[in-house]
C-alpha cells in the first residue's frame, strides 16, 4: 500500500468477482489489521472526511422534512463513496475527502434505492414492535421545534420497544453490509448485490461472528469516549468491510499479519 505522487493517475480499484468463498474465521482479524494500515496512510484525510460527513448530516437535520428525507435517501451513498476511496488507497492511490461524494455521481440511483430500502425496513420493524403510536412520534419529530418535547414524551416502555426494534434491524444490516461495495466496485445491480452479499455473509458464519465481536468492542469504545473516537472507528469499520469483500468475493486474500496479497 504505497502512496503515489498526487499528480499520478489513481489505479483502478476494480477486481474480478468470484463466487463467495468460505474462509477461516480468524481471517476477520486480518481485515481490521489491513484496515488499520490503510487508515494510517492518511489519518488526517480520514478524520477530515468524517467531520465533514457529520457536519453535513447535522446541518440537514436542522431543516424539517428535508433533513429526514436527506438522511433516509443518502446513508448508503456516503458509504459507497468511501469504499471507492478504500479501493483506490489500497492499490497505491491517495485517499481524499472527495471520495465522500464520489458515489453521488457514479452510483446515485441504486444506492439511494438501497438507502430507502433500509429506512423502510427500520420503519417496518418499529411499526411491528412498537405499534401505530410510533408514527405519531415520527410526525412530531418532522418539526425541528418539536423534537425535544417529542423525545421527552416517549414513555419508558415504548423507548425500550424502539430499542428492541432497532436491535432486530441490526442482523439485516449485517447480512447486507457488502451491498454498497459490490455496487460501486463491481457495478452490480441492487438485486444482484443483495443476493451476493447474503450468500457471502451466510457462507462465513465464523468470520462474521469474529468481525462483529470487534465491531461490538468498537461500539463500547465509542460510548466510553462519548463518541469522540468515531472519527477513527468508522473508517476502520468501513475499510474492514472493504477488505472482507476482497477476501470473500475476489481472488485476493490476506496473510495472517493483515498484508493483502493477490
Amino acid at each position: 500500500m504505497n502512496e503515489t505522487e498526487p499528480n499520478q493517475p489513481e489505479p483502478s480499484p476494480r477486481r474480478a468477482l468470484i463466487a463467495p468463498r468460505t474462509i477461516p474465521g480468524n481471517r476477520a482479524f486480518a481485515w481490521f489489521g489491513a484496515a488499520s494500515k490503510l487508515v494510517r496512510l492518511a489519518p488526517g484525510a480520514w478524520i477530515l472526511t468524517m467531520l465533514t460527513w457529520f457536519v453535513l448530516i447535522l446541518v440537514a437535520k436542522v431543516i424539517p422534512v428535508v433533513g429526514l428525507l436527506f438522511d433516509a435517501l443518502t446513508s448508503q451513498i456516503w458509504l459507497g463513496g468511501l469504499f471507492i476511496g478504500c479501493a483506490v488507497a489500497s492499490y497505491g492511490g491517495m485517499f481524499h475527502q472527495k471520495f465522500l461524494f464520489e458515489a453521488f455521481s457514479s452510483h446515485l440511483v441504486p444506492l439511494a434505492l438501497f438507502s430507502a430500502m433500509m429506512t423502510g425496513i427500520e420503519l417496518t420493524a418499529l411499526h411491528l414492535i412498537v405499534g401505530p403510536e410510533v408514527w405519531e412520534i415520527f410526525l412530531q419529530t418532522v418539526s425541528q421545534q418539536q423534537q425535544t418535547s417529542a423525545a421527552q414524551e416517549i414513555p419508558p416502555e415504548m423507548f425500550n420497544q424502539i430499542v428492541a426494534a432497532r436491535m432486530w434491524v441490526i442482523p439485516i444490516n449485517a447480512v447486507l453490509m457488502f451491498v454498497p461495495v459490490l455496487v460501486v466496485l463491481h457495478n452490480l445491480s441492487l438485486s444482484q448485490a443483495i443476493k451476493l452479499s447474503a450468500k457471502g455473509f451466510f457462507a462465513n458464519p465464523a468470520a462474521m461472528l469474529r468481525f462483529f465481536l470487534v465491531v461490538a468492542a468498537f461500539a463500547i469504545l465509542a460510548l466510553l469516549s462519548f463518541g469522540l473516537t468515531l472519527v477513527i472507528l468508522i473508517p476502520l469499520y468501513i475499510a474492514a468491510i472493504y477488505f472482507a469483500h476482497l477476501d470473500i468475493f475476489t481472488a485476493e486474500e490476506s496473510s495472517n499479519d493483515g498484508q493483502w496479497q493477490a
